[in-house]
Parts: C-alpha cells; structure tokens; sequence
C-alpha cells in the first residue's frame, strides 16, 4: 500500500502537527507514506514531497492579491472563513495515481481549491478527509460555533459583510455540495464524536461514510517525566502551583478562549481560602505581551513557541493542571499532549474535549462559564483525587494505525 498525506504546511499548525504524526506512525509500521505541502520547513526527507522554494514565493505572491479582495467580503466575526476558489497545480508536485490511498488534512491557505479537489478525485482512488476543523462540511468557516446553516444550505452567512440568500458562503456551498456529490471515493475521518455528528448532518456530507478515529501522537515522546528535573529546565519555581495554558497564538486565537481563563484567573485571586502565593502560570504559544501580563492576577511565565516535541514534553510535565478554555475544538493536539503526561486538565464542555477530559482525568466545565471553570481549576489544583489515565489504552499508536488499515481492506 502506498499512502499520500496532503496538508498546506508540513509543521505548522495543529493540523500539521497531527498529520504529520500520523505519517509518521504509518511508516513507523510498515507503511509506505509520503506526505506533500505547500509550504515547506523539513528539509532532506525523503518523504515529504513540495514546490521549489522559488515556485513556493512565485505561488504565494500570485494568490495575495486574490487574498485580499476576497477577505473583502467578509465581516468582522470572530473567527476564520477560507475561499475555495484560489489553489495550486499539485500534479505538477507528484503523480497521484501512483498512490493507494489519498488522505486531505487541512488544504486551505491557497493550496487545493474546488478544481484542485476535483482533480484529486477523478483519479478515482480511495480518498479520505481527515477533519481537523468543520471547513470540508461547511460553506467556509472552520467554525460554525452556534450557527447550523451548513446543515441546510449556509445562506446569509454571519461571516459575510453583505449576507444574502445568494451571498459568496451560498454560492460556494452549492459549488462544494455539486463537486461532493459526483464522486462517491470521498470519505471523511474526524477525529471526534462531536465532529463525527456535524458530518452526518451536513447538507454537504450526510451521504458520504464518515468514520471516527482519534489523532495519534508519539508515546515514546509524550510520557510522564519527574517534576523536578522538568522544572529545572525550564527555570520553573519548585514549589509553586503550575497552570498551563497555550495554543498556536494562544492569547489572540478567537478559538482558544483566552480571555475566559483571564476571568477564571481573576475569580480565583479572590478566594480567601487558598493561598495566592503558591500560584502561577505557564503559557505557551504566544510571545510575551506587558499588555497581557500586565492583566494576570499572578506571576506569568511566557515560554513563547516550542518546535520541538522533547521540549513540550517538559512543558507538561512541569505544570500540575493544563487549562483549555476553548470556544470551539475539535480534536486538540494539545490536550492529548497533557493526557500523555499524566497532566489533569480543565476544560469547557465543547467540541472533542469532552472525549478526553472527564472525571477521571480532570474537570470538564460548563461552556464559556468562568465561574464554573474557576471552580475546576481549584478543586484540581488544590484537591487530593487521583487521577485515571488509562485512556491512553485506547490511543495507542499502533492501535490508531490499525484502524486506518482496517479502512483500506478491501484495496
């Protein structure tokens, strides 16, 4: 079997990074995968397969433009929508029809387009979307968050400036669900029970086979390490409570929730029950900003953007508590990082969260509810339970991979 990944960047991004970890494993057990992007950062790997860095510029110059009259038709909500209408000739990249098996991951940023996809289907192999937003089922947005007009016909998108019954989401949903409805080899994988359900009720998707498998990471990697030796490293206090908060752009992403763990930070630094001095916070994936730290009730260390995984390790294994206030989420690499490192974690009841945070590995707290997140953050950072991790028996690589290879049975 020969497998293609295709994803706009090879590192970065969450949807990268899970992808690329997917790859990774297949090959780790046998399989013969490669993985192409549009943008490239990993050099002298066989494997990964790109544009010359001039063709790349040439690329991204000729699509700015385009870029910037459409964004045009947008409004100010929270928030990402993508055109489909702008991409790149990937036949010029590789031959297709050499591979078994085709997985999309996230194709956005002026990568594949509706005709990029078209091409990538009439070849006529297996092809799977690997969901790591709600872009392949919706108009555009990669969030819908409250908003349920992909399951009808996404007319009078609230990410338009001029929403109509026939305004640019309408139209390029009618262009996705005409394209989706000619090609019966198009499948979707979405890595949480919460995504997996968006998928079936999908104007766009709901007569195509969805499937539901978890994203994957490196155990040998991601493990539980001693405290102090973590903290050593980092220059991390050995005798303070430690909350970690991050994402990529954490405290600007209109995902991430920032300014909800902001609110609970400030309940806590309320409470006369606990001592204040024995808290502080980590956070990750975002620059230091005196503006931000200025707003945190405790001493804040900005440990900025980490590119490699024995570092982030660390990272986890030198908090007590890992904090994901996220509006919307799908699978979080991140979560499954903390989860690996034995860290509990506290977060709102959204997206896949919940398929990994429970009781047992943490606290799962009621959505954009700072009181209620506040709470959690106590009782976990201040309580004595012991928590379970034996979910990690259900995401062992290995097993993951199985069952993308019970997929292709029948090839």
């Amino acid at each position: 079997m020969k497998i293609l990944h295709i994803n706009t960047t090879d590192t970065t991004g969450g949807a990268a990074i899970a992808a690329m970890r997917l790859h990774r494993a297949m090959l780790k057990n046998g399989i013969d995968s490669d993985f192409l992007c549009y943008e490239r950062n990993i050099a002298d790997d066989e494997h990964i397969l790109s544009f010359s860095r001039d063709k790349f510029l040439y690329n991204k110059a000729a699509h700015f433009l385009s870029n910037k009259i459409f964004k045009r038709k947008l409004s100010d909500k929270p928030g990402y929508f993508s055109s489909f209408h702008i991409g790149t000739d990937i036949m010029k990249i590789t031959d297709l029809s050499a591979y078994d098996v085709i997985y999309l991951h996230w194709i956005n940023g002026s990568f594949i387009n509706l005709k990029g996809l078209e091409t990538i289907l009439r070849i006529g192999k297996p092809v799977y979307w690997f969901m790591h937003d709600m872009f392949p089922i919706t108009a555009g947005c990669h969030y819908s968050f409250d908003c349920s007009k992909y399951q009808t016909n996404c007319q009078r998108c609230p990410y338009m400036k001029h929403p109509s019954s026939n305004d640019y989401a309408a139209q390029q949903f009618k262009k996705k669900k005409k394209l989706y409805s000619k090609y019966d080899n198009l499948n979707f994988i979405a890595p949480s029970v919460w995504l997996c359900e968006c998928v079936k009720k999908s104007q766009l998707t709901k007569n195509h086979n969805v499937y539901h498998i978890q994203n994957l990471l490196d155990d040998n990697i991601f493990k539980p390490t001693d405290k102090s030796f973590a903290r050593q490293i980092l220059n991390i206090p050995m005798n303070k409570k430690i909350i970690l908060f991050g994402a990529q752009g954490a405290v600007n992403n209109p995902y991430k929730g920032f300014d909800y763990i902001l609110d609970a930070l400030n309940i806590l630094s309320q409470d006369n029950a606990i001592n204040q001095n024995d808290i502080e916070l980590m956070i990750f994936g975002s620059a230091y900003n005196d503006t931000i730290a200025k707003r945190l009730p405790y001493h804040s260390h900005f440990i900025g953007f980490l590119h490699d995984e024995i570092s982030l390790n660390l990272l986890y294994n030198a908090a007590d508590i890992f904090c994901i206030p996220s509006l919307a989420e799908n699978f979080a690499n991140t979560v499954l990082e903390a989860v690996h490192c034995h860290i509990p974690i506290v977060g709102f009841n959204v997206g896949g969260i919940p398929d990994v945070v429970n009781d047992k590995t943490g606290y799962l707290a009621r959505y954009k509810d700072s009181q209620d997140l506040a709470y959690g953050i106590k009782s976990v950072l201040f309580g004595d339970k012991q928590f379970d991790f034996s979910y990690l028996d259900e995401v062992k690589p290995d097993k993951i991979v199985e069952e993308h290879k019970q997929l292709w049975g029948g090839i």
